[in-house]
């Protein structure tokens, strides 16, 4: 363990909760030990050390010690003052390193992009999503979700979707039906219209989870909902 990841393990051992990792240990479902810190902490601490420490020295702390520093390692590289392109690469290469979707779609919330960035950040996604990275391919999968999920852009979301080419993954599946359930809400007409041509690529696990969720959602009403569980398979 190198003196960066001590410093942070001091951090991390002051604010350990047994029952949250209990619970998180569950949910996360990562190879990755789990100390049980909660995540507003881990955000406080990636603050601390990018007041201190390089991007390059940061992007040095050991993979597979501690799901803490993976958030931590996320969270620095996702709220660093450097250009834009540059982040973009370090996030690519800790995408490949991820184990978990907790990690992923936190990564993801934190990154914030200017609206002068956003064909950069498409450009990114792209390389993501034709990545044999599992959590790499759901990362662009949920940045597309929370930047991308609109009427305007719905056509070239869709087709980034047929370029997912990582072998067949739970969260990869998880993550598209999620994308999807979204694009039901802000793309309604376009998405049952996808969804509902017998040239829908998407399989029936992932199809009928995306219909699932937007079922679930309080955001469309109950009319489109009970049309919704008729396109169930």
């Amino acid at each position: 363990m190198d003196n960066l990841q001590e410093k942070i393990y001091q951090l991390l051992v002051s604010a350990i909760d047994k029952n949250y990792k209990c619970f998180t240990t569950k949910i996360t479902n990562s190879p990755t030990p789990l100390l049980g810190v909660k995540v507003p902490f881990l955000k406080k601490i990636a603050q601390q050390v990018l007041k201190t420490e390089s991007i390059d020295s940061i992007m040095k702390m050991e993979s597979g010690v501690y799901v803490e520093y993976e958030f931590i390692k996320g969270f620095c590289i996702a709220k660093a003052t450097i250009e834009t392109d540059k982040k973009f690469s370090y996030l690519e290469e800790f995408s490949k390193t991820i184990d978990n979707w907790a990690v992923c779609d936190s990564v993801a919330s934190a990154l914030k992009v200017k609206k002068s960035d956003r064909e950069l950040l498409w450009t990114f996604i792209e390389r993501l999503i034709k990545s044999h990275y599992p959590f790499s391919v759901r990362l662009g999968i949920v940045l597309l979700l929370q930047n991308f999920a609109d009427n305007d852009n719905f056509i070239r979301v869709i087709g980034q979707l047929k370029n997912i080419n990582c072998e067949k993954h739970y969260y990869i599946d998880m993550a598209v039906a999620w994308l999807v359930s979204v694009l039901l809400i802000f793309c309604y007409e376009q998405t049952v219209a996808f969804l509902s041509v017998e040239t829908c690529f998407l399989d029936k696990f992932t199809r009928n989870k995306a219909l699932s969720k937007a079922i679930e959602s309080y955001r469309i009403d109950a009319q489109k909902k009970i049309y919704l569980k008729k396109l169930k398979i």
